[in-house]
């Protein structure tokens, strides 16, 4: 895997969260001491509506990703970030089949194409649809640990 393609990646999700994605605050790559995930790239719009982005330059570390994903399944208390998860990868590393269920494709060629296995957004709730509370709580980690600069 080609560090310098992971981070064009990246910084391609970044902008797509940014401009496609609707996203007003969006991190590159947050680190949190008190968060399993550390996705590559992660947006928040001004309801706190969360779409976290994977990026995968290869099937093996696609592969990896996945199953560490099944095995964090079985932990009840892990929900997972965002409320929109995708893998972003170069054209044709992928097709739609290979997408868990609950995650979108985005392709980063010319311009990022979207295609979804099934959609990728988890339930909203309450009468004004807002973000799902167990998946907002699992973002402010990443939030918090990201914002707080000289934490360790």
């Amino acid at each position: 895997m080609s560090s310098q393609q992971h981070d064009e990646l990246v910084a391609r999700a970044c902008k797509w969260l940014g401009t496609t994605g609707g996203m007003g605050v969006v991190l590159k790559e947050p680190r949190s001491h008190s968060s399993i995930e550390h996705p590559d790239a992660i947006g928040w719009n001004c309801r706190g509506w969360s779409i976290l982005v994977e990026c995968k330059v290869s099937r093996a570390d696609f592969t990896r990703d996945v199953l560490k994903r099944k095995r964090w399944a079985k932990d009840s208390l892990h929900v997972g970030c965002g409320q929109e998860r995708y893998y972003m990868t170069p054209p044709s590393l992928l097709s739609p089949s290979d997408i868990p269920d609950g995650w979108g494709m985005l392709e980063a060629g010319g311009r990022v194409r979207r295609s979804v296995k099934c959609r990728p957004e988890r339930p909203a709730i309450g009468p004004r649809m807002l973000p799902d509370p167990s998946v907002m709580l699992c973002d402010w980690p990443l939030i918090y640990g990201f914002a707080w600069p000289g934490r360790t």
